[in-house]
């Protein structure tokens, strides 16, 4: 292999990672948005509490009175409780966001030399013409949900017209393999029960 050849690799690598990957600096500064009210409101009631005014809330040594004793209370609140558990989950949700990657809503197309990326509302439209023509019904009869590694279809018949699931399922899988994403993507094709009139 030429080194332009891998310098291209690697410049389409780069950009595969770039474009497919979304960054938490979302969730980031929504926590420390938070963090930082949290401090405020604490440097807020250490400052009036050594002004001597009244706390507006609650005097942090009365909370923090408060909080010591929990260990030792027999009989702790329910919202202690609750409150604890949403911590834990709030806790485990940010560390799981931390350790995991963000991902946007894009495949790459099989291509020789550049990379290609296209949305899944891209390839959800186009498997939305291919659903269609399979079942025989308008293209606003037909909704399809790309999700990562699954196409989710959904077909509203006519009334009084039957569809074939199967059908529709190996039109839509044509269409992929059309794409170039054979084997990348589950199908599942699901009709629904009520119909709709004059479609």
């Amino acid at each position: 292999m030429s080194r332009r050849a891998r310098d291209l690799d690697t410049l389409n690598q780069d950009i595969l990672q770039r474009e497919t990957r979304a960054s938490r600096s979302g969730l980031s500064v929504l926590v420390g948005v938070v963090v930082i009210a949290l401090l405020g409101y604490l440097a807020l009631e250490t400052g009036t509490r050594a002004v001597g005014h009244e706390p507006w809330l609650i005097a942090p040594e009365r909370a923090w009175a408060w909080f010591v004793g929990l260990p030792g209370s027999s009989n702790p609140p329910v919202g202690v409780a609750v409150a604890g558990g949403l911590i834990l989950a709030i806790g485990v949700g940010l560390l799981a966001a931390a350790l995991t990657r963000g991902t946007r809503r894009r495949h790459s197309l099989p291509t020789h030399r550049v990379v290609a990326l296209v949305d899944d509302d891209v390839i959800g439209q186009s498997l939305v013409r291919a659903a269609h023509l399979a079942a025989g019904v308008g293209p606003d009869q037909v909704r399809v949900i790309v999700d990562r590694a699954a196409v989710l279809v959904t077909v509203r018949p006519t009334s009084g017209v039957s569809i074939e699931g199967a059908a529709v399922e190996e039109g839509v899988r044509s269409e992929l393999e059309r794409q170039g994403f054979a084997g990348v993507f589950t199908v599942s094709v699901t009709v629904t029960a009520t119909g709709v009139v004059g479609q």
